[in-house]
């Protein structure tokens, strides 16, 4: 980047602005987050569409950061880390070096009213890959919105373990549950309905009724299950009732 004029105490557009869309600026005002976690958003958008030229990443680099925000280095460190898990930051390797930004649709935002736990046993340079989440239960109930397709689909779920009559030790964490069913649509591709559609036939077919009681083994079987849905119906087969029609709502 450009070297800029030294601070003065008289800001100047000539000095430099930032070029950011006023829909991605409103979702940010109305972010609510932890101090330090504010502050190192505030220090990449300064740095990418603040930037001369404005630009989407920038080169992930602990001591600009540092710099410009005045947090220690493992502060940034684990603050990024919970960002990236939250989808508020992206990070990209171009092959040179490790690139962040600002991840813009800010739809894919989750909460981070209550900011993940993380633990380091070294530094190391400040590669934000060392630090790993500890079991934080109070981080896990604002993840899914509960007219969220993830908690839908976990209660579409469910409802049909119950109308079944499928016997568990205790019900579900529907937040677990919408965290797998999150991989499933957006890491595996998955839409929805049809999602909806496999849940609902494997939860009528005589053998998966009793072999396909969770959104993990629904993840692992999908392709087999979705290859089964699509085959012609065996004659004789009763399908049982829809029990919650979530979808229709």
């Amino acid at each position: 980047m450009p070297n800029r004029k030294p601070p003065h105490g008289k800001p100047e557009v000539d000095d430099g602005y930032l070029r950011i869309a006023n829909e991605l600026h409103l979702a940010l005002c109305r972010l609510k987050c932890p101090p330090n976690a504010r502050q190192v958003i505030d220090g990449i958008i300064h740095h990418t569409y603040g930037a001369i030229p404005s630009k989407k990443m920038m080169k992930y680099d602990l001591g600009v950061l540092a710099e410009t925000t005045g947090l220690k280095k493992p502060v940034i460190c684990r603050a990024i880390k919970a960002l990236i898990m939250r989808d508020y930051v992206i990070m990209h390797d171009n092959g040179k070096h490790r690139e962040i930004g600002i991840q813009k649709v800010y739809g894919r935002w989750q909460s981070l009213s209550r900011m993940i736990t993380v633990i380091t046993h070294d530094y190391k340079g400040g590669d934000p890959t060392i630090y790993r989440k500890t079991k934080d239960s109070s981080c896990e109930e604002d993840k899914f919105a509960d007219n969220s397709n993830e908690i839908r689909l976990a209660k579409y779920l469910w409802g049909w373990l119950q109308k079944n009559k499928i016997q568990r030790p205790k019900p579900p964490n529907l937040q677990t549950w919408a965290g797998e069913f999150d991989r499933i649509l957006r890491i595996d591709k998955h839409p929805v309905e049809e999602v909806r559609k496999i849940i609902k036939w494997a939860q009528t077919d005589s053998f998966w009724i009793a072999n396909m009681q969770s959104p993990q083994t629904l993840r692992k079987q999908y392709a087999k299950l979705e290859a089964k849905m699509r085959m012609p119906p065996s004659s004789g087969k009763k399908e049982i009732p829809h029990p919650l029609e979530y979808f229709d709502k």
